[in-house]
């Protein structure tokens, strides 16, 4: 139940108002002057507060002043005044004021005002706890396996081959520096993905215009065979059919969201399976096919992912999955194209990339 402040110095008025709250379900508080409106306002903490402009001891305008110099203070304002004045209603507005109800009203005209702020704060302050969201599930990303697994491991073997330097050969300590430069390279792929996918938030709608058209088939080759090769896994990459197009997408960001999907499947799977890369076109969409025939994930966890979610820890080693898969989707987002997950038969994941033609 939405609480309002109603702040009226006349009773008969103040006892309307509040009884049409209260038959609208609105939980309500009510004070007879600016004053003691000021002292409820702070302590009760309201979803929208009614004033009116002319009163007692403190008026309308010089309670939102005050209410205006608290660093906290966001909630809806509406002004009740028979004044219909121009200076007047500027004075609120540059105040802070919401909306303006004029003297005599109709309860409709009061309701609609009041469910028209409390839904427009409603969406400020779904959207505000989805940023918060974000940032919590960034945070805790950051403190958590991605990065602390690679920093633990480059403090380790940093503090082991200097305890035991002088015990090995060359050969040996070519492999323990080989550990450290994997370990920081992954450290930095991860922090690279976390960055690019606020960076892709960011881009608006202009910027996205601006993309090329361009050819996916030998964007798919590239990056196929250079994990492949990457992976030591060159006779487990398949390269089915790729019906060639021109995507509206800028090139940089279609390159991530395949590298990251194609990466996974290699990441995900283990060498001697295969990786099949296809692609399928109707008069309405284009899709890229990634299969991979790993034992580590299914379709269905896949499909419930949000922003960095990390997965069962129990059962899945975590290898950048979180951030990579956030990257993507906020790729695919910007051209209203979609990632759908399937189980492949017997083992793996098929994860279909779907644009809009």
């Amino acid at each position: 139940m939405d609480k309002i402040l109603l702040v009226e110095d006349e009773t008969i008025i103040r006892a309307s108002i509040a009884e049409i709250l209260r038959h609208y379900e609105y939980e309500v508080i009510v004070a007879e002057n600016g004053k003691l409106g000021l002292a409820k306002a702070l302590t009760e903490k309201p979803d929208l507060i009614i004033c009116d402009v002319m009163m007692p001891e403190m008026d309308g305008f010089e309670m939102l002043q005050e209410l205006r110099k608290q660093p906290e203070f966001d909630t809806p304002f509406i002004f009740l005044t028979a004044k219909v004045q121009a200076d007047d209603i500027r004075a609120g507005m540059n105040l802070g004021a919401d909306d303006y109800i004029f003297k005599p009203f109709k309860s409709a005209d009061l309701i609609k005002a009041i469910e028209t702020r409390l839904d427009k704060r409603k969406l400020v302050m779904k959207k505000i706890e989805e940023k918060t969201k974000d940032l919590e599930n960034l945070i805790r990303l950051m403190l958590g396996h991605e990065f602390n697994t690679p920093m633990n491991g480059i403090k380790a073997m940093s503090e082991f081959i200097h305890q035991n330097v002088e015990k090995y050969n060359d050969k040996q300590l070519a492999e323990f520096c080989n550990y450290l430069s994997l370990s920081a390279e992954r450290l930095q792929s991860t922090f690279d993905k976390v960055r690019k996918v606020y960076e892709v938030k960011e881009l608006d709608k202009s910027e996205i215009a601006k993309a090329i058209h361009v050819g996916v088939r030998n964007t798919i080759m590239q990056i196929g065979q250079s994990l492949a090769e990457k992976a030591d896994r060159k006779g487990d990459l398949v390269i089915g059919d790729l019906d060639d197009i021109a995507l509206p997408v800028k090139s940089n960001l279609l390159f991530t969201a395949l590298y990251e999907i194609i990466e996974n499947a290699f990441k995900f799977s283990e060498k001697g399976n295969q990786v099949k890369i296809s692609t399928r076109c109707s008069e309405t969409s284009y899709e890229i096919i990634v299969a991979d025939s790993g034992n580590t994930i299914s379709a269905e966890e896949l499909s419930t992912y949000t922003s960095f979610k990390q997965f069962d820890r129990s059962k899945y080693e975590q290898q950048g999955l979180g951030a990579g898969l956030a990257l993507t989707i906020n790729i695919l987002e910007k051209y209203d194209a979609t990632i759908l997950f399937q189980n492949n038969t017997p083992n793996g994941i098929i994860t279909i990339l779907r644009f809009k033609i």
